[in-house]
């Protein structure tokens, strides 16, 4: 039988790690290095008419230190707060802040789904012109499904399968 040191709190730290990877990596473990722990930069994402904005809280890191690439559709943001020289911490009683590499990655849309919700925005538009001018209910409300539906649909595949069958349905529905 092995002799095990006894720790009261051992079960309750792993389960409060546990507990805070499940919400993300934003809190390093304890096994890590006090300083020199995970840290993820918070991050706003919105989009507008011209574009998609990412902004990125960086606090004390150069902009040297931070990459930015695209590879296919997926925007990855990597770089590193670097530790402070230790005689520049004369005077310090306590260290919180974390260091150390960071990375974020972030799935941007397609060519192929862009294409997509034109396609399908101009289909849907002109299903609810000619819905509405020949009096057909059904149509003008499948071209409006049309255009609107693609804010709801974040997936490729889906958003084609989606639109064909509202395209087919408006059809139907026109020579009804």
């Amino acid at each position: 039988m092995a002799i095990t040191r006894y720790e009261p709190f051992r079960d309750l730290f792993r389960l409060q790690d546990q507990l805070f990877k499940t919400f993300g990596e934003a809190y390093g473990s304890r096994e890590e290095g006090g300083l020199t722990g995970a840290w993820t930069p918070a991050v706003d994402v919105f989009e507008d008419a011209d574009a998609i904005t990412l902004k990125v809280e960086l606090p004390e890191v150069d902009a040297k230190d931070v990459d930015i690439q695209v590879e296919a559709n997926q925007l990855t943001v990597r770089g590193e707060r670097k530790l402070e020289k230790a005689e520049d911490r004369e005077g310090y009683h306590r260290i919180e802040r974390t260091y150390g590499a960071f990375t974020r990655s972030f799935t941007l849309p397609s060519t192929a789904y862009l294409i997509g919700v034109v396609i399908f925005g101009i289909v849907g538009y002109i299903a609810y012109r000619y819905g509405k001018k020949m009096s057909l209910h059904a149509t003008k409300w499948i071209g409006v499904v049309l255009m609107l539906y693609p804010y709801a649909i974040s997936a490729t595949w889906l958003l084609y399968v989606v639109g064909a069958g509202l395209c087919v349905g408006a059809y139907l529905s026109a020579r009804a």
